[in-house]
């Protein structure tokens, strides 16, 4: 039994493999009681002040630190193993990309926080719906470029050249905006109309040849319904740059 622990296996005795694995298994324990500490101390404490900022960050960092504690286990339990040159390097570079995953994630939850605590808020106080169809939209765009700036950071230390990536990135995304050309016109005509708010939901308009009372308005497109009760899909790219009549407003009034 003595010679089991005390023999060597890959430069290393059991009892090193014993206690790396010992050390990591601690540094989980802590994360659980600081996990427990952050659901049911820090955020009863925060409950009192007026600051949503706090709230934020506290949440925002809640289940990626458990996973930051774990990435240092990791590296101190490491310290323990004798290591040749060529694994040790390689072992850096494995944390060091779990690093970078446990930045993206808190990243990505900071910033899905802050626009869920303060630009979701704001969509709901307007008449529009189009609003409500963007934030969606914004969240998903933050997090993919989130996501694909982690995986170029990853894909360099994995040795690849990052400077091809990107460049095929700028020629894939060129393609991808010519084949999307339409699409962004009619999400640009939808920012407009957010801003602009010419109409809102059960106004008569006029658009070039089309005339109708707005049923509905999305990212794309503003659905009207016609004096015969005929639908009208209207693209959102025509309402830039084209007059646009609201029958439904009267300046006399000073209101729709």
């Amino acid at each position: 039994m003595i010679d089991l622990f005390t023999g060597e296996y890959f430069g290393n005795t059991v009892y090193q493999y014993l206690l790396f694995l010992g050390i990591v298994i601690a540094f989980l324990v802590v994360a659980k009681v600081l996990n427990y500490f952050i659901i049911f101390v820090l955020k009863n404490s925060i409950k009192k002040t007026k600051n949503k900022l706090d709230d934020i960050i506290v949440s925002s960092i809640e289940k990626p630190i458990l996973f930051f504690i774990f990435i240092i286990g990791l590296f101190i339990a490491s310290k323990v193993l004798t290591l040749p040159a060529n694994i040790q390097f390689g072992y850096g570079k494995f944390l060091k990309m779990l690093f970078e995953f446990f930045l993206a994630w808190f990243i990505i939850s900071f910033i899905d926080a802050l626009i869920v605590e303060y630009l979701e808020p704001l969509t709901k106080k307007t008449e529009s719906d189009l609003d409500d169809h963007l934030l969606p939209f914004v969240r998903t765009l933050t997090k993919a470029s989130i996501i694909v700036i982690a995986t170029i950071m990853v894909l360099s230390d994995l040795g690849f050249n990052v400077t091809a990536i990107i460049a095929g990135l700028g020629i894939g995304g060129l393609a991808i905006g010519l084949a999307a050309k339409d699409f962004a016109a009619n999400l640009f005509g939808g920012i407009v109309l957010i801003m602009d708010k010419p109409f809102t939901v059960g106004n008569k308009i006029i658009i070039g040849k089309e005339k109708g009372k707005v049923k509905n308005i999305t990212l794309r497109f503003t659905e009207l319904e016609a004096e015969d009760n005929t639908k009208i899909v209207i693209p959102n790219s025509k309402f830039v740059g084209n007059p646009i009549y609201n029958l439904s407003y009267s300046y006399k009034k000073g209101k729709k």
